[in-house]
């Protein structure tokens, strides 16, 4: 909850160093839903950074270790977030596709996720421009987050209702949504969903031909969205505000926005590039860690053998052994040894064949 909590408040790094040590203490602990909770929070993380193929990784990760444990609940979350994720990247047919899997499961127990269930499927039937059916999951999200002392998650509902009641043409109840969206949001401080309020908000002032409170809706939208940091949102913003713009013929506030648009997308790629160098930095750290292990095994066989030194006076049984010994590690027929004879003065060769013969 902590992380999610901090994901809202922009705060998207701390929220995924959270998770990450999360799952070692479910790992040390073997708590299987602990770790694909922790899973489907990285997943949210990573996306909101704008990192898809990492957010995807953690996700199927997840998903899998759902699967394997053959709980509904947990395969919900996972598959509930990855339809989230679709949705916010406009692939509607995959989001659809997640939605049905999950509505071959157990139904939540927890409300809090019938919600975003339910509302998730407001928002696709709202593309598909199914208008009853949206109206029908979105007033039953609403009545059932009323029950819940739950700010966050109502404040994402009222967005959503608003949505499909400007769509309906219900400007009264379209006005009230967004109004008490926004108002929730500033009190929670919830960064993600002022700025994606206020994008929303903005786009259909704009389609309503309003073009002043379009702007002043998407130029907050701007503002929050500098403090969370979310890539996807933040083109999302750049580009309606290029096209605003462009329409206007105000081509420099139009250029800013595209630059800003370009800076983005490249701090994205770069901040992806970062990632995948401690990626390889680690996997150069595992290999490392396993080479030491290696070289420490075989120092403890060696030291294994050192000891055995005092173990015999016998030289003869004394080369056997450390014959034998060398013999788990590496490939020796031969073993040959010298000592200085000094009453001789010469060395001496005590040589041990694979056959035992000295």
């Amino acid at each position: 909850m902590l992380g999610y909590l901090l994901l809202n408040q922009g705060e998207t790094q701390a929220a995924i160093d959270l998770w990450d040590e999360a799952i070692s203490i479910f790992e040390k602990n073997e708590d299987e839903a602990g770790i694909v909770q922790s899973y489907s929070g990285l997943m949210c993380g990573y996306f909101n950074l704008g990192l898809y193929d990492e957010s995807i990784d953690f996700g199927v990760k997840g998903l899998r270790l759902a699967q394997e444990s053959g709980d509904d609940q947990l395969l919900l979350l996972t598959l509930g977030n990855i339809a989230f994720n679709y949705y916010a990247l406009e692939k509607y047919e995959e989001a659809k596709e997640a939605v049905k899997l999950i509505r071959c499961l157990k139904e939540p127990v927890v409300e809090g996720n019938k919600v975003s269930l339910d509302q998730l499927e407001a928002g696709i039937c709202l593309v598909d421009n199914n208008l009853e059916e949206a109206k029908y999951l979105i007033d039953r999200a609403y009545e059932r987050v009323l029950n819940l002392n739950h700010p966050a998650l109502l404040s994402e509902t009222l967005r959503m209702r608003g949505k499909v009641y400007y769509q309906l043409g219900d400007d009264k109840v379209y006005e009230e949504s967004f109004e008490e969206s926004i108002r929730l949001a500033q009190e929670g401080n919830f960064l993600e969903y002022l700025a994606q309020t206020y994008y929303e908000w903005g786009k259909i002032e704009l389609a309503k031909d309003n073009k002043l409170r379009g702007e002043l809706f998407l130029l907050e939208a701007d503002h929050y969205v500098k403090r969370l940091g979310s890539p996807l949102l933040s083109v999302n913003i750049c580009r309606v505000l290029i096209e605003f713009y462009k329409s206007l013929n105000i081509f420099e506030l139009a250029l800013h926005y595209y630059e800003k648009c370009s800076e983005v997308e490249r701090k994205a790629h770069l901040k992806c590039s970062e990632l995948w160098e401690k990626r390889i930095n680690r996997e150069k750290y595992i290999s490392e860690a396993k080479i030491f292990k290696s070289l420490y095994d075989e120092l403890e066989t060696i030291s294994h053998i050192g000891r055995s030194f005092t173990e015999t006076l016998s030289l003869e049984k004394l080369i056997i052994h450390v014959h034998e010994q060398l013999s788990k590690m590496m490939d020796t027929t031969v073993l040959a040894i010298t000592e200085v004879n000094e009453e001789k003065n010469c060395l001496d060769y005590l040589i041990y064949l694979e056959s035992g013969r000295l």
